[in-house]
């Protein structure tokens, strides 16, 4: 389902995509996952059984979305852009042992050798903000991610063909435009689409992204990978459509697409108050909100008063999203979990 959220005017051109020999439309700036997702189709992979797995973590962990692209195997849906008249079907399960013979594509591709001073991987908020230290200290910084952009997971933007009124954006978006800025203006160098498949030492780093592989030599390292979901276990929870928290925010604020028609979230945390929120003033149904904590105890309610008077603007933003979802009578569950 395509959604737009506030600040942003207008999505990508349109372009034609194959899914299992059936043409589907996305819109350039889509990743695979967000426009299978927007054309309602959701199971990726192919398991031993008869059974289908679709997005789940929506950030290159779980390896769940694999799809095959034209004739190439084993690709993120959730990672990799939708490109006009690409021909995707579901990745197939491997059964046959891999030929261990043949050479690896990457060892094909140029070979680049990188010697910066710091080396950092990971450009979200604590990368890009080293990075932009460092670069104005006139240090030899290379930032590198898989993802295509800078951002991160929380200060993900708009997809760049997508038309925005920057001014209208949250401040989520407005913060992580600021940092991306500041970074970008250092004097830090930064290379995307590239993963890094080896560590030999602590100052040799092997990696590759679609053309070249590199060989980076860095007099110092800075991790800054950042974390993932742990996914509950339930029965049902490897179905196609169930995702986690932020698999939704990254189809919703990176490329404006709603889970589905109508959503339910679980789990624990204020993430899954903010998603909520921001789907309904998408104008997304959001069925219910299950909450493994108990909110409105007394206990909460202390807590709840402190955040005030420590971080009176976090907690506003808090009683904000709970105006929005209790103003679209979405039901919170307290003290409740999926239970399958």
């Amino acid at each position: 389902m395509r959604v737009r959220v506030k600040g942003v005017e207008s999505y990508g051109p349109s372009c034609t995509f194959e899914f299992n020999g059936k043409k589907q439309e996305g819109v350039i700036g889509d990743s695979i996952a967000s426009a299978l997702i927007n054309s309602g189709e959701y199971g990726l992979r192919n398991t031993e059984g008869t059974e289908k797995r679709g997005v789940f973590c929506g950030m290159g962990v779980c390896n769940e979305c694999l799809v095959n692209v034209n004739g190439e195997e084993g690709l993120l849906a959730c990672m990799t852009q939708l490109k006009p008249e690409m021909e995707i079907s579901n990745q197939r399960q491997h059964i046959s042992k891999p030929n261990f013979e043949s050479e690896p594509q990457i060892q094909q591709f140029p070979e680049i050798e990188l010697s910066p001073d710091v080396l950092i991987i990971g450009a979200g908020p604590a990368g890009m903000s080293v990075a932009a230290k460092l670069g104005n200290a006139n240090k030899n910084v290379l930032l590198i991610d898989e993802r295509k952009a800078s951002g991160g997971q929380y200060f993900k933007q708009p997809a760049k063909d997508f038309k925005i009124s920057e001014a209208r954006l949250d401040s989520q978006y407005r913060k992580g435009k600021a940092l991306i800025r500041k970074f970008e203006s250092s004097g830090a160098k930064s290379l995307f689409n590239l993963k890094i498949w080896g560590v030999f030492g602590p100052e040799k780093f092997l990696g590759y992204d679609d053309t070249n592989r590199y060989v980076i030599t860095p007099k110092h390292v800075v991790i800054a990978t950042g974390a993932f979901e742990r996914g509950l276990v339930f029965p049902g929870w490897t179905l196609p459509g169930v995702l986690t928290t932020g698999a939704g925010q990254s189809l919703l604020r990176s490329y404006q697409v709603s889970p589905g028609n109508r959503v339910a979230i679980a789990g624990n945390g204020p993430l899954n108050l903010q998603l909520a929120a921001e789907l309904i003033r998408a104008g997304v149904d959001v069925a219910a909100i299950a909450e493994s904590a108990k909110l409105f105890t007394l206990k909460n309610l202390i807590l709840g008063g402190a955040l005030f008077v420590r971080s009176p603007k976090l907690a506003l933003t808090g009683v904000g999203y709970l105006l929005t979802i209790t103003k679209a009578k979405t039901k919170i569950l307290s003290g409740h979990i999926v239970a399958k």
